[in-house]
């Protein structure tokens, strides 16, 4: 669990971390050098899952010996399905990491949106 207080607001006890994956964790498809060592890391804190439609197909082969799930969701309506999925691990212990307007609901939804 990742404890996170920001001023002015409550305490935040998290213990998923949801991010999106092209654009955000990768380019073109491919995990941006480095992040690696980093989901790694965060792992011991969080559970991590990445959500993506995985649009250049790479993301399992990218992610595969990584400590995350990898949900791979179907290109329509790609903003309510992960704003669901957060709902379903607990939007109030979720934070959320993205770079789209897909993203908006789920970074809307959760406790920390980034």
């Amino acid at each position: 669990m990742l404890e996170v207080e920001i001023p002015g607001h409550r305490k935040l006890r998290l213990t998923h971390l949801v991010s999106d994956y092209n654009g955000t964790l990768a380019c073109d498809g491919q995990l941006i050098p480095g992040l690696a060592d980093l989901i790694r890391q965060v792992s011991r804190l969080v559970e991590i899952h990445i959500v993506t439609a995985d649009t250049f197909g790479l993301a399992k082969q990218s992610l595969h010996a990584l400590p995350v799930e990898l949900a791979i969701l179907p290109p329509a309506d790609q903003d309510r399905q992960k704003a669901a999925y957060i709902r379903r691990l607990g939007a109030s212990r979720t934070v959320a990491i993205g770079n789209g307007r897909n993203d908006l609901y789920m970074l809307k939804d959760a406790a920390l949106g980034i």
